[in-house]
C-alpha cells in the first residue's frame, strides 16, 4: 500500500518540470513556490483517487497540468469584466444591452465591476486586464483538446436524453449541434427551430437559445470538474 509520503519526491520532481510553463512573474502576490505548495496539498487531498494499480507519475502529471491551467485562469479572470460570458456581448467592446451599444456603466454589472474589481485586478497585476484575457485564450486553446471536449459534452447530452435524466430534451442536442458542431448563426438556428419574437431589437428565440445553452454550460462544467479542471 503506497502512502502519500512515498511519492512526495516524485511530486516534487514533476512540479519542477512545470516551472518553465509558469510565466506569471508579473503576478507579484503569487509565485511558483506558492503554486507548488497549493498543488501538493491538492494532490494530498485527491490522493485516494489515484488507482494504485496504475503508474503514479502520469496521474500526478495530469493533476499538476490541470491545476496549472486552473490557477492561470483564476489569476487572470477573477476580476475580469462581467461582459466576458454575458449573452449581450457582441464581441470586442460591443454590447447588445446598453443604449450606447458598447460595454459601459449603463449596465449595472459593468458599473459594479468598474468601481471595484477592475481597479483591484489592475493593482495586483500592474497590467491591462484585456491583454491578459487574450493571453488566457491562447493558453486554453493550446491546453484543451476542444474537439474531444465537445464530443464528451454531446455524448453526455445523448446519454441524458436516452435515460430520461434531468428532463433533457432533443432540442438541447439540436441547439448544441447547430451552435458548436455546425457553427450556425443564432438567426439560422432560430429559423430551423421555428422560433419567433415580438420584441424589438431581439433575435428570434434568444430566450430559448440562452436557456438551452445554460444547460449545456452546466454539463460542460460537470465534465471539467470530473477531469479536475475546476472552471467557474
Amino acid at each position: 500500500m503506497v502512502v502519500f509520503e512515498d511519492v512526495e519526491p516524485n511530486i516534487e520532481k514533476l512540479l519542477n518540470r512545470y516551472k518553465n510553463k509558469w510565466n506569471l512573474d508579473v503576478i507579484k502576490h503569487y509565485e511558483f513556490e506558492d503554486f507548488k505548495q497549493d498543488v501538493k496539498l491538492h494532490i494530498y487531498l485527491k490522493f485516494s483517487k489515484w488507482k494504485q494499480e496504475e503508474p503514479f507519475d502520469p496521474w500526478c502529471s495530469r493533476v499538476i497540468h490541470n491545476q496549472l491551467i486552473n490557477k492561470k485562469r483564476n489569476l487572470f479572470t477573477n476580476h475580469n469584466k462581467p461582459c466576458s460570458d454575458c449573452y449581450f456581448n457582441n464581441g470586442g467592446n460591443s454590447c447588445g444591452f446598453t443604449k450606447s451599444k458598447i460595454q459601459d456603466e449603463q449596465c449595472s454589472k459593468f458599473k459594479q465591476w468598474s468601481l471595484g474589481k477592475k481597479n483591484a485586478y489592475e493593482i495586483k497585476t500592474a497590467s491591462d486586464i484585456d491583454s491578459y484575457a487574450a493571453e488566457l485564450n491562447q493558453i486554453q486553446n493550446s491546453e484543451i483538446d476542444y474537439e474531444k471536449f465537445l464530443n464528451s459534452i454531446r455524448k453526455e447530452i445523448v446519454d441524458r436524453i436516452e435515460n430520461n435524466k434531468y428532463k433533457m430534451t432533443a432540442t438541447t442536442l439540436k441547439i448544441f449541434d447547430m451552435t458548436y458542431m455546425e457553427k450556425k448563426e443564432d438567426k439560422e438556428i432560430s429559423k430551423c427551430l421555428g422560433y419567433t419574437t415580438s420584441e424589438k431589437n431581439r433575435n428570434p428565440g434568444y430566450r430559448n437559445l440562452s436557456l438551452h445553452r445554460k444547460i449545456i454550460k452546466e454539463i460542460a462544467k460537470e465534465i471539467l470538474k470530473r477531469e479536475d479542471y475546476d472552471f467557474a
